[in-house]
């Protein structure tokens, strides 16, 4: 079976979407599928599969260049992809995320999967959206959280049965997981240092809990600098933008991870954020905001969930986890729920089931 995957990611980059486009087309082609990606050129010269740690040619990559040029480059990148696609062999189906690639693709026999992480952010957007939903070629609509697909079912109210939630999802680590043997406390955060994502915390934690030590990975420059300029505490690290391959280091030296959303997150209603995913993954005990849409994933019985801006909150909470034994009870519960329900080979074989299910109608 042959799957044409249509990503906007760039490869390599930094982007939580690549890692997620990555890790899906690996999912897809360790379940059986011929996959060809298509995605987005970087000026970044080192070997895609070996960056990501996946196996090197394991599927197709063909790199299409998007000039950086506001509203039109969309479309140019549509066009490219689109002359690409048209010298591949005819797949069984299409999976996108990327709008203006399948909106120039604009195949009306191939079925097709397009997967949303946004609401459309304007009125071409949503006619596009629309037009696809029509089509009898289409198999689904995938979303990565119900506050996303809630948003969609007040915009398109005739097509809920075409709708489908798949939260983001993670590997199994190929690790032993095992506990750090540092006496003190070592509570991290990995992501990036966008408006809403929180990491302005952390210093204020690090600050106020002298006997905590505290990483935070991930970030670009200026910011990273002058927050290392700002907060030159001895518990309190940053290691920067650290490849997504070599995080197990990382996580093998935590005791608790933080995921501390903010009420200013543009998307903080639909967010299904990867980080969270992978902290369970690694059976680490998790802090993070409480919002009803990190309630789809997380409750009390695997984490502790906290208001997002109550910094003595977050304080008594990883003083509540100075307990090895609530640590650890909380990390086994969110694994269990992590290789249940959040691998990304589930994920992609569910796809595929929708897929084979579709064409027997």
């Amino acid at each position: 079976m042959q799957l044409i995957y249509l990503a906007d990611s760039t490869l390599p980059s930094q982007g939580a979407d690549a890692v997620h486009v990555m890790n899906m087309c690996k999912a897809f082609a360790e379940n059986g599928l011929e996959v060809k990606l298509i995605a987005r050129k970087s000026k970044n010269e080192k070997n895609i599969f070996e960056y990501y740690g996946v196996k090197k040619n394991l599927f197709k990559i063909h790199l299409v260049e998007r000039p950086n040029i506001r509203i039109l480059g969309g479309f140019i990148y549509g066009w490219r992809v689109s002359r690409i696609f048209k010298n591949l062999d005819k797949p069984d189906f299409l999976y996108a995320r990327s709008i203006h690639a399948l909106q120039r693709v604009n195949s009306k026999k191939i079925p097709f999967f397009f997967e949303s992480h946004w609401k459309p952010t304007n009125n071409l957007y949503h006619f596009w959206q629309q037009k696809w939903l029509i089509r009898n070629n289409l198999v689904a609509f995938i979303f990565i959280s119900k506050g996303l697909q809630d948003i969609y079912k007040k915009l398109f109210p005739s097509f809920n049965h075409k709708f489908k939630v798949l939260h983001d999802a993670c590997n199994i680590p190929n690790v032993k997981i095992n506990n750090k043997t540092n006496n003190r406390l070592q509570v991290g955060y990995i992501g990036s240092f966008f408006k809403g994502n929180g990491y302005e915390l952390i210093p204020e934690m690090a600050l106020k809990m002298p006997e905590v030590n505290f990483h935070i990975v991930g970030g670009k420059e200026p910011i990273l600098s002058q927050l290392k300029r700002d907060n030159k505490l001895k518990n309190l690290k940053f290691h920067g933008h650290i490849p997504h391959k070599e995080l197990i280091n990382i996580y093998r030296a935590m005791d608790v991870m933080l995921a501390p959303y903010q009420n200013d997150l543009p998307h903080i209603k639909w967010v299904s954020p990867m980080k969270i995913f992978e902290y369970m993954s690694y059976k680490k005990a998790i802090i993070a905001s409480d919002f009803p849409v990190i309630r789809e994933v997380l409750n009390e019985e695997n984490s502790i969930l906290v208001e997002p801006d109550n910094i003595k909150a977050w304080i008594d909470a990883i003083k509540k986890l100075k307990a090895k034994k609530i640590r650890k009870q909380l990390g086994e519960n969110a694994f269990k729920l992590f290789l249940n329900k959040y691998t990304w080979n589930k994920r992609a074989k569910e796809i595929i089931e929708m897929y084979e299910k579709s064409r027997n109608k």
